[in-house]
């Protein structure tokens, strides 16, 4: 209508983070998993634009150990800034930085047993700011079977696979 306007403002500044992918399951081979995680900066580029993401794990077992690693898997993680908490360090909005978790299973753990790993990024400037991941790791049984017939585009017959997750992988034809 005449003498009427719609105004559209743009929402205050605000830190923010993303954590992607939000699950992932993996098999514990030789008792690890390992797991990328990946934390963006998803904040407003306002005057100080800079954000050190604090790193926080939670674990559904004790026994169970949790490392968190730079993206080379081997590089422990430390921490940039006040707090006793390992971190991204400074990365600017729009930066994406890559974190491998390593979960290790303890000795004499039994096939199927599982544990369920959270990870949480937040903001060092407003802890509010916050995204969590879950990453879920189980111990393999010994030996899995599959078996395939010659429909299967396998010539001359049957074929067999056995399957231990936790060594190498066997064939017999």
């Amino acid at each position: 209508n005449e003498g009427q306007a719609i105004l559209i403002s743009y929402p205050s500044e605000a830190r923010r983070v993303k954590i992607f992918p939000r699950q992932q399951s993996s098999f514990s081979i030789a008792r690890n998993s390992t797991f990328q995680v990946k934390v963006r900066n998803t904040g407003d580029k306002n005057p100080d634009p800079k954000d050190t993401f604090n790193l926080q794990t939670q674990i559904s077992d004790p026994d169970w150990t949790v490392m968190l690693y730079a993206a080379n898997g081997y590089t422990p993680l430390i921490n940039h800034d006040s707090d006793p908490l390992p971190d991204t360090g400074e990365i600017l909005p729009g930066e994406t930085f890559t974190v491998t978790v390593r979960v290790s299973a303890p000795l004499g753990v039994d096939p199927g047993e599982t544990v369920t790993v959270t990870l949480t990024a937040s903001s060092s400037k407003n802890a509010a700011a916050q995204d969590q991941a879950i990453m879920v790791s189980a111990v393999p049984a010994a030996f899995a079977h599959t078996y395939r017939n010659a429909s299967q585009g396998i010539p001359g017959g049957v074929h067999i696979d056995l399957i231990n997750p936790a060594f190498r992988l066997d064939t017999l034809v």
